[in-house]
């Protein structure tokens, strides 16, 4: 589909496979990673060995932790530095002027490393839980960021469908929080607002789909500038 200077290659349906793949990856590969492999008891439990070093790698407890960290797509002076930034920190920093999230996330992974190393748990723990809470709401509110820019562009059939793809997609990472505010039937009712058919989608739906993640994720009082 063709609107002035865009073009993409979409369904049927207005649906981008493109970006619903790469899109989604956010969600089925680095949250995924990160939330239920990395940061759960079977990688950084007690159980786990947090004595033995291994040169350039350290503890096993360490090594995991720092492989969630990697899944996350920064550099190890973010936020100072925001060069070069992939995946999950890419769009972290995207809507960091509104969530803060960019310092919440890097302050919870430097925190929940340094309390590895001294063996408590308890304030490791605590990290986890902060990562993964903050990681969702980055995801959702990328989610708005793009409905925002299907409702400003709805009469442009290729811009809309575009972003569109992508809203749909990253709404649907946010469900691979274990611990996730949008549950299914929340996430059902938001892409039901929004339509399976991108050709036929209305500001207000749109709009009504918008309303509830900012609702669920208490963006309401900056979801129009996401």
């Amino acid at each position: 589909v063709t609107t002035g200077e865009k073009s993409y290659l979409c369904n049927a349906a207005g649906m981008e496979y493109t970006q619903l793949f790469e899109k989604g990856l956010f969600g089925a590969c680095y949250f995924n990673q990160i939330a239920n492999s990395y940061l759960t008891d079977a990688k950084i439990g007690v159980a786990v060995d947090n004595v033995t070093i291994e040169e350039g790698k350290g503890t096993d407890m360490q090594h995991h932790w720092d492989e969630a960290f990697g899944y996350f797509g920064v550099p190890t002076d973010f936020p100072t530095n925001t060069e070069g930034l992939v995946g999950l920190g890419k769009y972290c920093n995207k809507v960091d002027a509104q969530l803060g999230c960019n310092k919440i996330i890097m302050d919870a992974f430097k925190t929940g490393r340094a309390a590895i190393n001294v063996n408590n748990h308890t304030v490791k723990n605590a990290q986890v839980v902060i990562i993964i809470a903050e990681i969702e709401r980055v995801l959702a509110a990328v989610a708005v960021h793009y409905l925002n820019g299907a409702i400003g562009n709805i009469a442009k059939d290729a811009n809309r469908n575009h972003e569109l793809s992508e809203a749909w997609a990253f709404i649907g990472a946010t469900q691979y929080s274990p611990t996730g505010v949008m549950s299914r039937d929340d996430k059902e009712a938001v892409e039901a607002s929004i339509g399976a058919n991108f050709y036929e989608v209305t500001p207000a739906g749109l709009n009504a789909a918008k309303d509830a993640i900012s609702t669920l994720y208490g963006f309401d009082a900056f979801k129009d500038e996401l």
